[in-house]
């Protein structure tokens, strides 16, 4: 019985322990080598980041934290042998006009656009350099974004992870110095907050200047290394995502459908827009034919502009997906091109019925917004019709040169002044506000409505008050010099110092 038992036990297979160990050396010495790249250039990157985001969203700050940022990746992908391609410059220079635009406005709109799209812009371009995505679409490029995304979540660990695995492993020179080099950051951190606490209490100059730079409280210093690490963490894990290459470069071919079912639903639908189109130029554009009963043409042009702006970002993709998951066909081309010409005028609509709406209802960020969609989208229309028929151009990089070129003019455009200048002088003109030194002389309700938006802009207004009283803005004074005081000189931002200045 006893022989039986040792007859039927498992054997051991020990060139299956051999593979497993070869593949388990093999994944420690990626991991042993990927934290020789990253461990020291990634540390003081995370400093250099928390230096510039702590608690500092809207400082000049990020103008430096711009070019670190190109200089980190451009140093990352040296190391795993990745070739910056020629126009990678457009994307480092949109990074560092987004910082620019973050350090002289105080719109906090357009402070997070930007942030978002610095983090975009960065992800594109370690995507762009990893891979042949010549003949990458939006959709594929989105995808990929996507995906990098979660490769680099996956990562969350690996800076732990490989950092035990390279103390574990034996030490040549190089790595000998690494590991010096990272024991000596991490002692440093408890020995600076001890000897700057100490020298804080010592000296009461120094004091003053730490506080001028940092403002911060011990408390904060949790706040802080969250910060670090974070930054630490996302930038390791975001290129060792993009070192692997697990994106496929291919873009997958699908068989597209029947141009026969495209043609029949869009002439059914061209139909519909046909009608509309003309009725705005008509009733809208020209004015030649009578309104429905009660209705003024005020009332009229103030109606649906945003179910029209809804409708022409609509189409665009409509037509986008149409040219991808459909046959080619002349009737086809003509039926996108119909209703990218229908988009077109009902844009004009959309951006005519806003202009009547501001000239009742006052300017506001929306308003502006709304009006610079439709622009945007009037240029981004123009490269797909052209695309409809040339099938080769370029409609990915066209589509982000524009969106890119019309972002940066609202981003520097300091829409916040505009919006105050154009308001103060409508109201001017209507009199709802008058000239005198006193706030109640605004008329009740319609004038004090204004004012009171007026007061919640940012830094970038100040310039328009000066043509009114100063108790009708005392409000916003009262916030952008409390603000601009409560700054330190790490959190310097030339529209507040701008606001301020203006009003001392």
């Amino acid at each position: 019985m006893e022989e039986m038992r040792e007859t039927i036990m498992p054997v051991p297979d020990p060139v299956s322990e051999q593979g497993v160990s070869e593949q388990s050396k093999i994944e420690d010495g990626k991991r042993l080598k990927r934290f020789e790249i990253l461990a020291i250039p990634t540390v003081i990157y995370a400093v250099f980041f928390t230096f510039c985001m702590y608690d500092n969203p809207a400082g000049i700050l990020q103008i430096f934290l711009a070019f670190s940022t190109i200089v980190y990746c451009r140093m990352m992908e040296a190391k795993f042998e990745i070739t910056p391609k020629k126009d990678t410059i457009f994307l480092e220079l949109m990074m560092v006009l987004l910082g620019i635009s973050t350090g002289t406005t105080g719109n906090g709109m357009i402070i997070i656009f930007n942030l978002l799209g610095m983090f975009l812009l960065t992800v594109v371009r370690l995507l762009h350099n990893a891979h042949d995505d010549e003949k990458w679409d939006l959709g594929k490029y989105a995808a990929s974004i996507c995906v990098t995304t979660i490769y680099a979540l996956e990562h969350v660990v690996s800076p732990i992870v490989d950092a035990t695995v390279f103390f574990k492993a034996e030490k040549n020179e190089r790595t000998k110095t690494i590991s010096a080099v990272v024991i000596g950051l991490l002692l440093a951190i408890p020995l600076l907050a001890v000897a700057i606490s100490l020298l804080m209490s010592a000296d009461v100059v120094f004091e003053e200047v730490w506080h001028r730079i940092f403002r911060l409280d011990m408390t904060e210093w949790f706040l802080i290394t969250c910060t670090f690490l974070f930054g630490l963490f996302a930038s390791y894990g975001g290129i060792a995502a993009v070192s692997e290459h697990r994106v496929k470069d291919a873009v997958a071919e699908k068989k597209k459908l029947s141009a026969i079912i495209a043609i029949t639903t869009l002439s059914l639908t061209m139909v519909v827009y046909f009608v509309f189109s003309v009725i705005q130029i008509v009733y809208l554009f020209i004015g030649k034919m009578a309104l429905p009963q009660g209705y003024t043409y005020a009332e009229y042009a103030r109606e649906g502009f945003f179910q029209l702006l809804t409708v022409c970002i609509l189409n665009v993709i409509i037509v986008l997906a149409v040219q991808k998951h459909f046959c080619k066909h002349p009737v086809l081309n003509g039926l996108l091109a119909a209703i990218s010409a229908c988009t077109y005028v009902m844009g004009a609509s959309a951006f005519l019925r806003m202009l009547m709406y501001i000239d009742v209802y006052y300017l506001t960020r929306k308003r502006i917004l709304v009006l610079w969609a439709l622009i945007t989208i009037g240029f981004l229309l123009a490269g797909i019709v052209i695309q409809i028929f040339r099938e080769q151009f370029p409609l990915l990089r066209y589509g982000m040169c524009v969106f890119c070129a019309c972002y940066l003019v609202l981003a520097f455009s300091h829409m916040d002044y505009f919006i105050a200048d154009y308001n103060i002088i409508q109201m001017q003109n209507e009199g709802t506000l008058y000239s005198g030194d006193n706030y109640d002389d605004l008329v009740v309700g319609y004038g004090v409505a204004k004012m009171n938006y007026l007061n919640t802009l940012s830094s970038d207004a100040a310039g328009a008050f000066a043509g009114i009283e100063p108790s009708y803005y005392k409000d916003y004074k009262s916030a952008v010099i409390n603000s601009y005081k409560k700054e330190s000189l790490r959190q310097w931002n030339l529209s507040h110092y701008l606001a301020w200045k203006r009003f001392q």
